[in-house]
């Protein structure tokens, strides 16, 4: 993983910046998911990293499932189960524990 994948300093402060995919930018109403992460410490933003990239996927899984609502019933997007979200927790729980 890059080191600030995500991440972007702008006035010295760091910003959570991730594209959304194209499918699902008429749902979420924007292209790009941005804010602060109110810290002017890069070693700081990079421990709020995984917990932002959760948010984002939720939110991209959300906007998933409504977009399929809308399109089709017929069409079914795999939801992560409560066990796929507690093994990224984790993984993401170890991986600022190396920071």
């Amino acid at each position: 993983m890059a080191d600030t994948l995500h991440l972007r300093c702008r006035s010295g402060t760091w910003y959570y910046v991730r594209r959304v995919p194209k499918l699902l930018v008429p749902i979420i109403g924007k292209e790009f998911i941005k804010h602060s992460l109110n810290t002017k410490d890069k070693a700081q933003a990079k421990k709020l990293r995984p917990l932002e990239d959760m948010r984002a996927d939720a939110q991209f899984v959300a906007a998933e499932n409504q977009l399929a609502q809308l399109s089709s019933p017929q069409i079914a997007i795999k939801t992560p189960s409560l066990d796929e979200l507690i093994k990224r927790f984790a993984f993401n729980l170890r991986h600022i524990r190396r920071l």
